[in-house]
């Protein structure tokens, strides 16, 4: 068996633990009737082809670089934000041995994530910082640390779900916190807020709807205005954030994306958000606030649970690097390409529409179109990013078997199906990633 031709693209060890659990099933299902080959060749070969595609399964199954032309900067399947090229060199560098968790001076143990911390202090002005492992991580330790068993009150207007169906609430339920409602879904007075006070308050919470808007007839309470009624009745106020930010967006067109520095400055107690989103790092829950707080949920029991290994360290103490350098826009790939003018995308895009037609491919229709990009994982809901898309068709397979053929293509390429065309984005893919693209499409189309 393992010396048959179908078998060899695969490593010989991992032929033989494929083939030996093959032949079982094959045993137990002969035993059982409920196959009966002809003869020894057609169980041989019975054989060999199961093992064909538990070992091609196995292949695809595997996590794998992607080239993302969905037109979804921040796409959560495909991992959400790209890390910046010195980011990865340094996750690189610091996947061995390392000052994670140690004091050079004196060799005695450290605090984890307090380079980290310290860069954070730097950024945002907050006096203290802690990380965990995502922000509903983020929010459940901070809301556990401060509030358990007491009421948390939230304006029902910002009882937020995130994606895989998480809700503020079940967080909330989980934590030991209250939940306690006010107002109603479009409009929040600061008077719900006050009558809603009683003994048994530990916390004021705003949510940022940073997934979605609610238009029209609608009112919410300035954060600002939170913090003096907070201040007045000695309530912390928590601001959950979602996606983070640390840049001003206003000129690349986004007016209502705070910063994390603006939430900070206007008096906020603590501040949650994410690392993999607007901030361009890796996946992790940030906390940033007043040291009182961050020492609470420093010693809660979760926060050993929750805390992130040393490569999510290293990548994100490299990029808070760059945002302190003052090269956000020019190294965070998500930023950049939220920032790239239409003109330079529609630039591209001409190229990639001159060297499809080296092809020469007698069954493609191609063009060049306008198509705006999102910024994705509930960031920037309402905000369209105009751009451009290289359409492609093809007159020998349908749209779905040509987007799927470069899925399955190496390396896989995602794409988007809009009105009987192939999309592929050109904003959301790397210009280091272009030859690779060519090479996987002219593959998928020649086969």
């Amino acid at each position: 068996i393992l010396e048959a031709e179908e078998l060899q693209f695969a490593p010989r060890w991992l032929c033989k633990k494929v083939a030996q659990k093959v032949l079982e099933e094959v045993r137990q299902e002969l035993q059982k009737g409920l196959i009966s080959p002809s003869s020894s060749e057609d169980l041989f070969h019975c054989v060999v082809e199961r093992t064909k595609n538990k070992l091609c399964s196995f292949f695809k199954e595997r996590i794998q670089p992607v080239i993302n032309a969905t037109g979804v900067l921040l796409h959560t399947g495909l991992g959400r934000a790209p890390l910046p090229k010195r980011v990865r060199e340094a996750m690189l560098e610091r996947a061995s041995y390392l000052t994670l968790e140690i004091e050079v001076e004196s060799g005695k143990r450290g605090v984890r994530e307090a380079s980290v911390a310290r860069l954070l202090s730097i950024l945002t002005g907050a006096p203290a910082a802690t990380v965990v492992n995502n922000n509903a991580g983020a929010t459940l330790i901070a809301l556990a640390s401060l509030a358990a068993g007491r009421e948390v009150i939230v304006s029902r207007g910002q009882l937020v779900e995130i994606g895989g169906s998480f809700r503020i609430p079940e967080i909330m339920a989980q934590s030991g916190a209250k939940l306690k409602e006010v107002g109603c879904t479009n409009k929040t007075h600061l008077r719900d807020y006050e009558r809603a006070i009683t003994e048994e308050t530990a916390l004021i919470l705003e949510v940022h709807t940073s997934n979605y808007r609610i238009l029209g007839f609608h009112e919410f309470v300035p954060t600002e205005k939170l913090v003096q009624l907070g201040r007045k009745y000695a309530i912390p106020v928590m601001y959950d954030m979602g996606s983070g930010n640390l840049v001003d967006l206003k000129e690349v067109g986004v007016r209502d994306e705070p910063t994390v520095q603006e939430k900070w400055q206007v008096g906020v107690d603590l501040i949650t958000f994410s690392g993999d989103k607007l901030l361009g790092g890796p996946q992790s829950g940030i906390l940033v606030g007043g040291k009182e707080w961050i020492q609470k949920i420093r010693r809660h029991p979760l926060f050993r649970a929750l805390r992130p290994d040393k490569l999510t360290l290293s990548a994100l103490e490299e990029t808070l690097f760059i945002y302190l350098e003052g090269k956000a826009w020019e190294e965070i790939p998500c930023l950049r390409m939220l920032k790239t003018p239409p003109k330079e995308v529609k630039e591209r895009g001409e190229k990639w529409i001159e060297k499809i037609r080296t092809f020469a491919i007698s069954h493609l229709e191609f063009k060049l179109v306008e198509a705006p990009c999102q910024m994705g994982s509930g960031a920037l809901p309402l905000h369209q990013i105009p751009s451009f898309a290289v359409a492609i068709r093809s007159r020998r397979y349908s749209v779905d078997t040509l987007a799927k053929k470069l899925r399955l293509s190496l390396p896989r390429v995602f794409s988007r199906i809009e009105d009987d065309w192939v999309l592929l984005h050109v904003r959301t893919v790397l210009p280091e990633e272009e030859e690779k693209l060519w090479k996987a499409l002219e593959r998928a189309l020649l086969e």
